[in-house]
């Protein structure tokens, strides 16, 4: 397939990212109401729910907004906390990152697209992985635990290796070149 049918494919209409129009109110002054109070940015609408504490809280324009402001600030900082920590050996700031988005994306509209994004791009990614020969997952095992190890050796010759470090463990770094104890 060339680099055309490529793009053409991917600038097609997706049906996860394209928006759905939701099922509509029910009908009478209940359906109404929830209208009224109904977010255009929400993922969920109130008496769409399937948690009855969360629809409880929807229910209520002022709880509702409180709701959202916890949601969205939790999201953020779980976020904010991934990207300080995503230097560090191993993917500690992926998962972070992820759960945060998850978060978001159960009240905002935005996350959501953007999560389903994600999921799009981690299952074209698996499917291309998948594909390649054993030789190439292979290169690419010994390509990233070298990478960790280069980091670690980093740490441990920027910083030292811990006190609380156990001596079994102490000991062998110890010896690696560059390295020295933690003063």
């Amino acid at each position: 397939m060339d680099a055309r049918g490529t793009r053409e494919r991917d600038e097609a209409v997706d049906p996860v990212l394209d928006p759905v129009p939701g099922p509509p109110a029910p009908p009478g002054p209940v359906g109404e109401q929830q209208d009224r109070f109904a977010d255009a940015n929400a993922t969920v609408d109130a008496h769409e729910d399937r948690w009855a504490w969360r629809r409880r809280i929807k229910a209520d324009p002022t709880l509702r907004k409180v709701y959202r402001g916890v949601v969205g600030v939790v999201g953020v900082a779980l976020m904010l906390l991934a990207a300080s920590i995503g230097w560090l050996p191993g993917p500690a700031g992926i998962p972070l990152f992820l759960l945060g988005l998850a978060i978001l994306a159960s009240e905002f509209e935005w996350a959501h697209r953007l999560l389903q994004r994600a999921k799009v791009l981690a299952r074209r990614f698996e499917t291309w992985a998948k594909a390649q020969p054993r030789w190439v997952k292979w290169l690419g095992g010994v390509a990233t635990a070298c990478g960790v190890a280069a980091v670690c050796w980093v740490y441990l010759a920027l910083l030292g290796v811990p006190g609380w470090t156990p001596d079994a463990v102490s000991e062998p770094l110890l010896r690696l070149p560059g390295v020295d104890p933690a003063g």
